[in-house]
């Protein structure tokens, strides 16, 4: 906390107290100002929120209210990971990434050059122009796993094949606006 932020870590301490209706003298004030310096103004009144639910859950309030209560109480507000999930996983190889990375550039030179040309963002044109780029990216990946031997696949041959690759997803995005 900031020293401007006195005022209102008063206020919200006074809060936390009032809700087990215990006293606050300005010992107390001055020890909890002390013992939470490192949490934010914000923190700190999410902390009240929390501990202030949980007191309306209890038959009867604490005896007691300490700076480990309200650390606890941080600590239990805190983001907690999201689990693994192996259907997330990506599986893919180098020539999926390099894939990826040229679709990302043709995207990012040819888009803003004509930002017509694959359709308004958001619209069912654009998806599915996208999704044909994507489909031919695809395609490329795989035409390169099965073309590359222990020395990979020459670049020229990898920027003719991607070439085609673009220049059969400009096709087939032409054809379905014609439709």
């Amino acid at each position: 906390m900031q020293d401007n932020d006195r005022n209102a870590f008063e206020e919200i301490l006074g809060e936390i107290f009032a809700a087990v209706d215990k006293p606050l003298g300005e010992a107390q004030r001055s020890v909890f100002w002390k013992g939470l310096k490192d949490i934010s103004i914000l923190e700190f009144a999410r902390c009240r929120d929390s501990l202030v639910k949980d007191f309306r859950e209890r038959e009867e309030p604490p005896r007691k209210l300490t700076l480990s209560d309200i650390w606890s109480a941080r600590k239990r507000l805190r983001a907690v990971a999201p689990p693994k999930d192996d259907a997330l996983k990506w599986d893919g190889d180098v020539w999926d990434q390099v894939a990826s990375q040229q679709l990302m550039r043709h995207i990012t030179t040819v888009i803003p050059r004509g930002s017509e040309r694959y359709g308004h963002r958001g619209s069912p044109q654009f998806a599915s122009n996208i999704r044909a780029l994507v489909a031919l990216k695809n395609r490329w990946a795989s035409l390169m796993r099965e073309a590359a031997d222990e020395n990979g696949v020459p670049a020229a041959q990898q920027r003719d094949c991607w070439d085609e690759c673009m220049r059969m997803a400009e096709e087939s995005m032409r054809a379905d606006k014609a439709a």
